[in-house]
């Protein structure tokens, strides 16, 4: 048997549904319809994410002392601040393992310093007119990778393709994605 732990506001609010689930079914058999349900929330603690940038370039050495959050015109405190900043040089690569002869693999180690990224092609929801444009914009997008960006590319059409699959190289990302919209769209 498998517990699960929840939190005291998870177990209230699956008391309130259970209760108005049950009333529900007991109305439903009487001549009295059951009136409406309403549910209120209320939330003690928001999460902001915030980049600051001068010029286009990353402000380092901010503080909570440094922003002012207001609500309804009233300040809030900050309970929680954490920077997450990348380094200006790229970090190394993770560390390659070698294979005895004659055995190779498509395993590739993922590098927990790097984030990988998806980039999807929506043909099914992009207008006839304005998939041209969008796959240009794709490709300059995909020539301004860095070296060793991670990433795959998909596209949708009447159903999800894989058109790469990671890789850090841009010229190969480019080149698939060259291949998109070469049939008509659906």
């Amino acid at each position: 048997m498998k517990f699960i732990r929840c939190r005291p506001w998870a177990l209230c609010l699956a008391s309130i549904l259970g209760a108005s689930l049950a009333s529900v079914a007991q109305n439903s058999t009487g001549s009295n319809p059951a009136p409406a349900a309403t549910f209120h929330a209320e939330s003690h603690q928001v999460l902001l994410d915030v980049v600051i940038v001068d010029r286009g370039h990353f402000v380092p050495g901010l503080k909570p002392a440094d922003f002012t959050i207001l609500e309804d015109g009233k300040p809030q405190k900050i309970v929680g601040f954490a920077v997450h900043q990348t380094s200006s040089t790229p970090p190394a690569p993770a560390a390659k393992f070698t294979l005895p002869p004659n055995q190779c693999t498509n395993y590739q180690i993922a590098d927990p310093q790097r984030p990988i990224s998806i980039v999807l092609m929506d043909v099914l929801n992009t207008q006839v007119q304005d998939q041209a444009y969008t796959r240009k914009q794709m490709i300059e997008f995909l020539k301004t990778l860095p070296p060793g960006q991670r990433v795959a590319l998909f596209g949708l059409g009447t159903k999800l393709n894989m058109i790469q699959g990671f890789t850090g190289d841009s010229d190969t990302l480019v080149a698939a994605a060259k291949t998109l919209l070469r049939k008509s769209s659906p």
